[in-house]
This record gives C-alpha cells, sequence and structure tokens, in this order.
C-alpha cells in the first residue's frame, strides 16, 4: 500500500465538507474498546429520542434523614431549568415551598437565571388543574395565556 502526504488543512476541510454539507459525522476512536463505547452510547440515545425517554441527571436520589432546607432543595430541583444554585436563591427569596408556589411569573422571573420563558413554565407547572393542562413547551406563549388569566382572575375578584 502506498502512502500519500496529505496537508492537514485538507483532511479538516473533508471533515467540515462531511459533516455539514452530507450531514456524515466522522467519529475516531483509539482502540476496539472504545469503538464498542461509541456504538452503544450511540444505541442508548437512539433509543431514548426514539421512545422519548428522559434522563434526569438531579435529583439523584431522595434524601435520607436530611432536614427541611434539603428537603426543600431537593424538591425545587424536581422542577425544569432548576439546579441547585438555582434552588438556593429560590429558597433565600422566598423563604419556604408556599411562598414560591404562589409566586407570580414576574416574581419568579426576578430570580437570577430564570428567565420570563422559564418561570411562565415553572408557573403552568404549579397552578394548571390535573388533566387540563396546555402543553408546557409553547415557549412565549405560555405567558400570553397566563397573564390573560391572571387579568381574568383580577377582574373576577374586583
Amino acid at each position: 500500500m502506498k502512502y500519500v502526504k496529505i496537508h492537514r488543512s485538507a483532511v479538516l476541510g473533508a471533515y467540515i465538507y462531511l459533516g455539514i454539507e452530507m450531514n456524515i459525522l466522522l467519529i475516531q476512536s483509539r482502540n476496539e474498546e472504545e469503538t464498542a463505547e461509541i456504538i452503544k452510547r450511540i444505541a442508548l440515545y437512539q433509543q431514548r429520542k426514539k421512545y422519548n425517554l428522559q434522563t434526569l441527571s438531579r435529583p439523584v436520589s431522595k434524601i435520607k434523614n436530611g432536614n427541611i432546607t434539603q428537603w426543600q432543595l431537593f424538591i425545587l430541583q424536581c422542577f425544569p431549568h432548576i439546579g441547585p444554585k438555582i434552588a438556593q436563591r429560590i429558597i433565600e427569596k422566598f423563604q419556604n415551598l408556599h411562598n414560591f408556589c404562589n409566586a407570580s411569573i414576574t416574581e419568579l422571573s426576578r430570580i437570577e437565571g430564570l428567565s420570563e420563558k422559564k418561570a411562565a413554565e415553572i408557573y403552568q407547572i404549579i397552578n394548571s388543574s390535573i388533566g387540563k393542562s396546555k402543553k408546557v413547551d409553547e415557549g412565549k406563549y405560555i405567558v400570553n395565556y397566563i397573564r390573560k388569566e391572571e387579568k381574568t382572575e383580577d377582574d373576577v375578584t374586583q
């Protein structure tokens, strides 16, 4: 077999062309074990995608013998877009879960790391009736929908 010298930029250009223009992904591995691991991870990813399975990275497991603050942080991290840092900020601002659950979208969006869109999604999860909820991923339309709901509730109470 004859080896030909090819410039590094030509190889990189070919990789980029295959990836972007032809949607062909080239994956290199060091050995057979790494190749097997890559194939396994691709298969798992495809299965999750096909069956719409979610992998939860947090919270990992229930707290055993935890104090109230640990339980509150655990519960908050079950909401979408809330990790450990944002959960801590919520506890600092609202002092308890009751105040958090009664907060408006505006109050929720004042928390560093929660945009109005994320706050609206959390608000909808907390305040929707079970079985009668709209799709959660409607983006900014959720904000408009909830604001309309809030206005009609204000009109009723006045």
